[in-house]
């Protein structure tokens, strides 16, 4: 009996060893204010929005790590009326630091699915931290201040303070 029990002691250490991973998941990096908010346009080929159409609405979806698919919803600014959503945050694995821990960065994809096509875009973060020796989450923040894309049917400004991109699609 006593074997029996020394064997199933044995068998329950292997299962919780093989149980316990040693690779940390990775997560976005975390600040107490963030600056990810992005502005986006679809022009058919002649430059006009076509963000009042249903269907381009419909059939449009931001997608970051994972194939989550990131929220967004169309706001005016004036006569225009735009998208708003968030550029994915850079995972903490991607983050590169200062030695002093007082500045990084990082970067992150977003792949935009708009009328059967698919754009992909890459943002760069620059993250700032006041007191790097604290572990607190009040003086620090992360902003996109880059995105980029090889795409020539894509284009990018900043418009009030926030990355605007702009979509060029062919109109059936």
């Amino acid at each position: 009996m006593s074997v029996l029990v020394k064997l199933g002691g044995l068998f329950l250490s292997f299962l919780l060893l093989s149980c316990n991973s040693s690779e940390e998941p990775d997560y976005p990096a975390v600040a107490s204010t963030m600056f990810n908010d992005i502005l986006v346009d679809v022009v058919d080929s002649d430059g006009n929005t076509i963000i009042g159409n249903r269907d381009v609405i419909n059939e449009l979806s931001f997608i970051g790590k994972d194939e989550y698919k990131l929220p967004f919803h169309v706001i005016e600014i004036g006569e225009n009326k735009l998208i708003k959503t968030v550029f994915p945050l850079p995972l903490e694995s991607s983050m590169s630091y200062s030695d002093d821990r007082k500045d990084g960065y990082g970067e992150s994809n977003l792949t935009v699915n708009v009328n059967g096509s698919k754009f992909r875009l890459r943002g760069k973060f620059h993250y700032t931290c006041t007191y790097p020796n604290i572990e607190m989450l009040g003086c620090n923040g992360i902003e996109l201040i880059e995105i980029y894309s090889n795409d020539s049917n894509i284009s990018i400004s900043e418009d009030a303070n926030f990355l605007k991109i702009i979509i060029r699609i062919e109109t059936v």
